[in-house]
């Protein structure tokens, strides 16, 4: 993708965003940061990513979460898959898991099919 930061740049399709796109016209004509991984003068090559700035960014709040976590703090975070036993959710660049009995939907029997799938849930006590 060729990108315009005063002088034409290129931005491999792999450092756009932290997962593959599919849609690279959505990014068309919108203004982004991008961060400079090589500067060749001489050939006037420039070699930008978005996604560098999104993985410091990813792993800043991971941080910011871990040094909050405690044992009955509540966090907000997305179900992201439900299996028989457990279901996995991410919160503020982190990742947990709780037993599916405590996963909602789990009281229908059928965890995967309520609709606890990809939705924002609480879990734990109010502090």
């Amino acid at each position: 993708m060729s990108v315009d930061i005063g002088l034409p740049a290129f931005l491999p399709g792999s450092q756009i965003n932290l997962k593959p796109i599919k849609d690279f016209d959505s990014h068309i004509g919108s203004i982004q940061e991008f961060k400079i991984l090589k500067y060749n003068k001489r050939r006037s090559n420039i070699v930008l990513s978005r996604r560098a700035i999104l993985e410091a960014e990813r792993s800043a709040m991971r941080e910011k979460t871990l040094q909050h976590l405690q044992i009955g703090a509540v966090m907000e975070g997305t179900v992201k898959n439900i299996t028989e036993y457990v279901c996995s959710s991410t919160w503020e660049g982190s990742t947990g898991s709780c037993t599916s009995p405590t996963c909602p939907g789990a009281e229908s029997g059928t965890p995967r099919s309520s609709s606890g799938w990809g939705t924002d849930h609480h879990q734990g006590p109010e502090l």
